[in-house]
Order: structure tokens, then sequence, then C-alpha cells
């Protein structure tokens, strides 16, 4: 496993293991609380996940992304409280998510680029900005033009479109055709199929839980009411197709599908099995999301086997370390030693119950247990 690889990994752990349940992190002011799964959220100061809290990652910029940096570093303060980590868009919560979220990608729901390269006319993120009317700008409320008036922006709509012009086409990384090791154990790290399809099996879930279905339409999926806080995850490319009474449903499972690594056929996007910041942020919220789901589904014994949420640790700790070892053991599936049951135990489950209760305190431990590295790879 590659340094960074453990690095990025070792923070992400430290967030599961820190953030108070019923903490928003960083714009809770203007947050919905139904908006995030509520448990385990990114802690205040931490504004994303592998960089140093200022948004920009700590390797080297490669010299052809100096102008997109620059452009980064300064519309991200005025975007950042909406788009930043924790959120469902969190294209500034770190460079690399910028690029990866917002120049390179589509909007999944009309296959608009959010950035042409060359043709800034054409590019969806100067739609956003340049305009204080209709029934769609940035940011929502006080629009990006009229704060650009105002003198509150730190970059102007023409320097943008500037750099957007100057931009040459998105071209695909170049494909590593080295020889795999041969003498060693080969780490790799799940597919988004399979993340999510083993997710769903360790925690009793099944796709009727974030789904429903109606002949109205054909047959086709129609979400659920309340799936913006269960964190659905996607394909483009599956069928049936998804019809919706709000912009943001489908586009948001897409999302996660593709900050997850999962391909589009559609539009020629292979997978992609890296760690990078965006897999870390969205795996962040979908695992706490999906926990919690498992912890509240009645009758699913996935996550408290025999206990119930009355159980405390006050009336059967001993009890509860026992379910913690067996949840342990049928998610990363080997048994937890003493001291990780301790761990589990003292760090996380009994920290999230003083400050909430015991459903974000299981909630906690299975999560941090989906974001374990030995669940993660292979």
């Amino acid at each position: 496993m590659s340094r960074r690889m453990g690095a990025l990994l070792g923070v992400l752990s430290a967030v599961a293991c820190t953030a108070p349940s019923d903490s928003l992190g960083p714009g809770a002011d203007i947050a919905d609380a139904g908006q995030r799964d509520g448990a385990a959220d990114v802690p205040v100061g931490v504004d994303a996940i592998g960089d140093g809290g200022d948004g920009v990652l700590s390797p080297d910029v490669a010299p052809d992304d100096e102008a997109s940096l620059d452009v980064y570093t300064r519309l991200r303060p005025t975007c950042v409280p909406c788009h930043g980590a924790g959120w469902p868009r969190p294209m500034f919560s770190s460079f690399d998510a910028f690029m990866t979220l917002l120049v390179t990608a589509t909007t999944p729901a009309d296959d608009f680029a959010y950035v042409e390269p060359g043709e800034p006319e054409a590019s969806r993120l100067i739609d956003l900005l340049d305009k204080s009317e209709g029934s769609y700008f940035m940011p929502a409320g006080t629009a990006f033009i009229d704060l650009e008036a105002a003198g509150l922006t730190e970059i102007t709509i023409a320097e943008i479109e500037e750099w957007i012009a100057g931009l040459d086409a998105i071209v695909p990384p170049p494909v590593d055709d080295a020889t795999p090791p041969t003498d060693g154990v080969l780490v790799r790290r799940l597919t988004a199929r399979q993340l999510v399809v083993a997710a769903h099996a360790v925690l009793g879930l099944e796709e009727s839980d974030f789904w429903g279905y109606t002949t109205s339409y054909g047959s086709y999926v129609v979400v659920k009411n309340d799936q913006i806080i269960k964190f659905p995850v996607r394909s483009p490319d599956a069928t049936p197709d998804v019809q919706v009474n709000s912009y943001q449903f489908k586009p948001s499972a897409e999302r996660r599908w593709a900050s997850l690594g999962g391909p589009d056929i559609g539009n020629g996007r292979k997978g992609n099995t890296e760690i990078s910041p965006a897999f870390l942020q969205h795996w962040l919220q979908t695992s706490q999301a999906w926990c919690r789901m498992a912890v509240k589904k009645s009758g699913n014994d996935a996550v408290l086997g025999s206990l119930s949420l009355a159980d405390t640790t006050s009336s059967s700790e001993a009890a509860i370390a026992d379910q913690i070892g067996a949840l342990h053991l049928r998610i990363l599936g080997e048994p937890a030693t003493e001291a990780q049951r301790e761990v589990l135990m003292d760090e996380v489950f009994k920290v999230y119950e003083a400050f909430s209760n015991t459903e974000s305190a299981w909630t906690a431990v299975c999560s941090t247990l989906l974001r374990d590295v030995q669940f993660i790879t292979y």
C-alpha cells in the first residue's frame, strides 16, 4: 500500500473517531440537518479530507494546473460554505475535488459540462454565476454577479471566463501498463459496485430501502420521499431509469457513484479505484447514512444483534462490548482483539452515547468499521 493511501486512510479514521454525531461542521448556520445523515459528521475545523485545512492538497501542483489552482483558491471563499467538506456537492472541499467534480464533470441531468475547456460561453459554471434572475443561479440567495459588483468576491467572472478559454481539452490520465508485482500481496480498492453490494449485504439493506417502484411511469424506479438522508448510490447506466419530482435526487445518487469511482458507459468514463479525497469524502457521508438506516430499520439485527437502542453502557456494557466484537467480525471478516474492542467501546461508542444517544453510538461504530482499510480493499 502506498504511503499516500495510508495517510488518507489515517485521516479518515481520525475524522470518524473525533466528530460528535450532531455536529454539522463548517456552514452549520445555513445547514439543513435533514440533508446530512446526522452521525459522525466532519468536525468543525476539518474542511477537506487530504489537505492541510486550507483546501489545497499537500503534494506539489503540476505546472499545467497552476491557473486552475489560482481560480480554485480565489473562488473557494464564495463557494465553500455550501460546497465544502460534508455537503452533497463538495466541489470545493479540496483542489482534487474541484478538478474531479467540477472542472472535468458533467451534470448527469442534461449532460451539460460545468466547464467546457476553451468555451466559457458553453460552460454551465458561467451560466450559474453570470445571472441574478431565473430559476437557478449561484450562490443561492445572493448571486455571484451581484457579490462581484459589490466588491465581495476575490475573483471576477471575466477572470473565470479567461481561465476557461485558456484550458486545453481534458485528457484522461495515461493507463499504467506496468506489470503488477508477483512477489507479494497486491492490495486493491473495491470498485463502486463491490462497495455498494458488500455494504448493503453486511448492513441488511436492500434496494427497496432506497427506491420504490410504480407502474404509473412504465415501471420506472421512483425515488422515495425521504431518500435525501439515505444517500442512495446509483449508476447512470442502471435500468429502469429514475422518475423524480426534484432536480437534485437522481444527479445526487449518480454523483456519489462517480465519486466512488463507478464507470459511466454512456459518457465513456472508465471505473476508478483510486483512494482520492473525493472518494473518501463521499464514502464518509455514505457509510454514516447507511449505518444509521441499518440501525433504524425495523426487524434488522445486522448491527444491533439481539440488543435494542434501550440497552446502554450503564445497564448492558458487557453485552454491548460483545456485540461490537460480533459487528467487527461481520464487517471485517476477522475477530476483534481485546484492544480493538476497547478502542471501539471507549473512543467511539461511549463518546457518541454521552454526546447524543445509543443510535448515534451504534452508527458511529458501524461507519468506523465500514471505512476501515480491510473493508474497502481486498
